[in-house]
């Protein structure tokens, strides 16, 4: 099972890179697993072999970039985020700018630290890539570092409308005509709204939205009774002493590390198709 889990993950890893944060967060379970707590030689031996061929089975890509650019990454998707997303929201607020404005702003200086890596690079008469990327991160990481909390509360809103997002909304654009490019925010209700009623569109897309929508309600409402009933209540009630609610509670603890590593990484914008497959877990 470790060994099939490691590599299935990793498969999930080619198709959307924040897999990686989901390997970390298993790494952590394996190393604190309640079964075998008492046994640290067998947890770190668990840990290591997940490790080894999880990251063994994407390290072509690695090797790949680094061949390439000279630099270590799977793929540099914080670039662009910060510096087209995160960035020029805060750049708007501190400036009391447009948000159009700060995103004009901050991608011109953004392809300027771009044009400068390139310069520097055939000075030295490096056959290395620029990487665009990760070369514009220059442009976002002051801004990020001076205003931490302003970041993080926007980052945690963007998880959120991930978290929430219908794979449905992606229908409107399809029947809008206009699906070329994202804005540069979007709010959870205007798009919920549009899939259920407010956009026209053919009855098969209504129909596919509404369907989700309420798969996502029993979702969710399964998920917060789950988290009374196993979770909570054991505490109060002093049974999680007892190892059947002690094992239970940690399978929801675990499940709920694994939903929120899979969501975590996509603050930049929140859009559902950024969640891994793990709605079914």
């Amino acid at each position: 099972y470790l060994i099939s889990s490691a590599i299935l993950l990793a498969i999930f890893t080619w198709i959307r890179p924040m897999g990686q944060t989901l390997a970390i967060v298993s790494l952590i379970i394996l190393l604190f697993s309640h079964l075998n707590l008492h046994n640290w030689k067998k947890n770190l031996f668990n840990s290591g072999i997940f490790f080894i061929i999880f990251f063994t089975c994407i390290s072509p890509w690695y090797v790949r970039n680094h061949n390439l650019t000279g630099q270590w990454f799977f793929f540099p998707v914080f670039g662009p985020y910060l510096t087209c997303f995160c960035a020029p929201k805060i750049h708007a607020k501190v400036n009391n700018l447009e948000l159009s404005e700060s995103h004009k702003i901050l991608t011109r200086l953004g392809g300027h630290f771009t044009y400068q890596a390139m310069l520097e690079n055939q000075k030295s008469g490096s056959k290395n890539y620029i990487c665009p990327e990760i070369a514009c991160l220059p442009a976002a990481l002051p801004l990020i570092k001076e205003h931490p909390f302003l970041f993080a509360r926007d980052w945690i809103v963007e998880v959120c409308k991930t978290t929430f997002d219908l794979y449905s909304s992606q229908l409107v654009a399809f029947a809008t005509n206009c699906y070329k490019f994202d804005p540069l925010v979007e709010y959870l209700d205007q798009k919920i709204k549009a899939c259920l009623y407010s956009q026209p569109m053919p009855l098969w897309m209504r129909i596919i939205a509404w369907l989700e929508l309420i798969f996502s309600i029993l979702l969710w409402i399964g998920i917060f009774f789950g988290i009374i009933l196993f979770m909570i209540v054991p505490v109060i009630t002093g049974k999680i002493k007892s190892s059947e609610s002690l094992a239970r509670a940690t399978i929801w603890l675990q499940t709920g590390m694994i939903f929120i590593a899979s969501v975590i990484v996509t603050g930049g914008f929140g859009y559902a198709r950024l969640r891994l497959p793990v709605e079914a877990l």
